[in-house]
């Protein structure tokens, strides 16, 4: 598979977005449903306000490239990759992850070549300058840097000062177009640890084995969408982005066809980003479930009903369940299925109790429909 560049994908309105952006004085009627296209500013490279000294930093690159599908396929992708993985020749799914510690004063570097884009911190409560959503601030076409702190300050009751929280699983994705790049790959992970470190979920919160420890990305993908260019229906025209009809379903980009009637078995990803294990009487196993598509999964973890896993659902979209203020939520033991939707984020700790396998099964079903529309498993192992 080789490079290409995404920014040749055009569906005519390219030119009208270099030019996009409000003048002062300019009025507008807020009643236009395109008003916060054409008032969204685009500039090239732009200094960081109120920069200072990072504890950590990343470099994030916009590609487009292909990957062949298991029905031999080859299908594009977008995405953003750090240093460490430029020498792949396939997309990975999701992004390049992006771990930091609470507390942490973190910069982003998104180079987005000749087209528009954005880093949104999905979940991350960050300044309007630094959330990468163009319509409240800008849309980038060079380099930008973006800065945030890695939690939030809040004061619980009988609290003297306030603390920082924000431990947990979040995804950061463009915010250009979000419908069509989030499906086109434009997507990761990043991963916010306690003070404590890996190993704990957050501060004060439950241990477990870092080695066991997995993220899983799950969604499918509809290649008609890729026949759409890069701003399709940003203008008000009907691109068909109300139309999502998925034809390959994936954890972490290991992907299988949509099942397809009876004659389609549900497959087995075995894929080692995905597939874990941990040894009975040890520590659990920590899995930070993503939801990357637009339908709706039902999570499922089958050697709960076999007495092999014991599973408590710990935290959602990056906040804990731990009793505390402000959401006061409780963990709580999983019984039956967990639905979620896109972009939902889960916590969940499994502790191996027997020796053997089970599997961890993934259902789509359409959103408006309710139709299954496909299954992916995957193997825990209790050792």
């Amino acid at each position: 598979m080789t490079d290409t560049d995404h920014s040749n994908f055009d569906d005519g309105h390219g030119a009208d977005l270099e030019g996009a952006g409000s003048k002062a004085g300019d009025h507008h009627d807020f009643s236009d449903p395109l008003f916060f296209f054409d008032s969204t500013p685009v500039l090239g490279s732009v200094d960081t306000p109120g920069r200072v000294k990072p504890d950590k930093r990343f470099e994030m690159k916009v590609y487009g490239r292909k990957k062949r599908m298991p029905d031999g396929e080859d299908i594009e992708f977008w995405g953003f990759e750090d240093r460490e993985n430029r020498a792949n020749k396939e997309p990975i799914l999701p992004s390049s992850p992006m771990r930091v510690t609470e507390g942490d004063i973190v910069h982003v570097e998104i180079k987005p070549a000749k087209r528009q884009h954005t880093l949104h911190l999905h979940g991350i409560e960050s300044d309007t300058h630094n959330d990468g959503v163009g319509h409240t601030s800008f849309e980038v076409t060079g380099s930008y840097t973006y800065q945030f702190s890695a939690g939030a300050p809040f004061r619980a009751l009988g609290d003297e000062r306030p603390k920082t929280r924000g431990a947990g699983t979040y995804l950061y994705h463009c915010h250009v177009n979000t419908t069509l790049h989030f499906q086109m790959g434009m997507y990761g992970s990043l991963i916010v640890d306690p003070i404590e470190g890996p190993g704990t979920a957050f501060h004060n919160g439950p241990t477990y084995d870092i080695a066991a420890e997995r993220v899983w990305a799950v969604g499918e993908v509809d290649p008609t969408w890729r026949d759409l260019g890069h701003a399709a229906g940003m203008k008000g025209g009907d691109a068909g982005l109300n139309q999502f009809n998925p034809v390959y379903f994936h954890i972490n980009g290991q992907f299988q066809p949509m099942r397809r009637g009876k004659t389609n078995p549900r497959r087995v990803i075995s894929n080692k980003s995905v597939a874990t294990e941990g040894k009975v009487g040890g520590e659990p196993i920590l899995i930070r479930y993503a939801h990357a598509s637009y339908t709706r999964h039902s999570i499922w973890f089958e050697g709960i009903d076999s007495g092999k896993l014991r599973v408590e659902v710990i935290a959602s979209d990056g906040r804990p369940f731990d009793g505390l203020a402000p959401n006061f939520a409780q963990p709580f033991e999983l019984t039956e299925p967990l639905e979620a939707a896109a972009a939902e984020r889960y916590d969940f700790l499994v502790t191996p109790l027997k020796k053997g396998s089970s599997k961890a099964t993934i259902v789509s079903y359409d959103w408006i429909t309710g139709k299954e529309l496909g299954v992916v498993k995957t193997t825990i192992r209790g050792l």
